[in-house]
Order: structure tokens, then C-alpha cells, then sequence
């Protein structure tokens, strides 16, 4: 995988703790801060390929994850609606019982 430097832009490896170009490293690398990533999903013959973004923690963990959408504008667009929205929300906690 790729990451790229948050301090000046340039890219390096998952394998590399530093930034080639600048020597950042730390925080300064998008690998240790969240952060959105999208990638193109590839479908069969029969399917249209779809954009899709994911939300990995700081520890790379995946948090979030989105439905495929057939443009990169939308998926774009529902990245910054999270952005704008998820500060705002709320917590709603539902559990069903099984009957018995």
C-alpha cells in the first residue's frame, strides 16, 4: 500500500516509518492519523466497477465503510457529508429481544 505524507505530499511505502522526501514521520504520515481511502472496486463482466471509501483509525483499523457508488464525484460527495454531519449525531441504541 501507498500512503502519502500529510507535511509534503510525497508518497512512500507501509513499510518506511519516514518520508523519503521530507523525513517526516510520526504523525505527519497519513498511515498514523485517520483518514479516508477510496479505491475502485473491480465487479465481473456482467457488473459496473463502483467507487467505494473506507475510514481506517489511526491504527489502521477499518471504522467505516460505504456502499459502491459509479462515479468519484459522489463518493467524493458522501466523504464530505460524513465529514459535515458526523459531528452532529447522535447515539441510538436499539436492542430487540428474541421471543420466546
Amino acid at each position: 500500500m501507498i500512503y502519502k505524507c500529510w507535511k509534503c505530499g510525497g508518497h512512500y511505502s507501509d513499510v518506511l516509518n519516514t518520508c523519503p522526501l521530507c523525513g517526516a514521520g510520526g504523525d505527519m504520515l497519513v498511515g498514523n492519523k485517520p483518514h479516508f481511502e477510496i479505491y475502485l472496486e473491480k465487479k465481473g463482466l456482467d457488473e459496473e466497477d463502483q467507487f467505494r471509501w473506507r475510514l481506517r483509525a489511526a491504527n489502521g483499523e477499518i471504522i467505516a465503510a460505504s456502499e459502491g457508488y459509479h462515479n468519484l464525484k459522489d463518493c467524493k460527495d458522501t466523504i464530505e457529508q460524513v465529514r459535515q454531519y458526523a459531528r452532529y449525531a447522535g447515539l441510538s441504541e436499539e436492542f430487540h429481544k428474541k421471543k420466546p
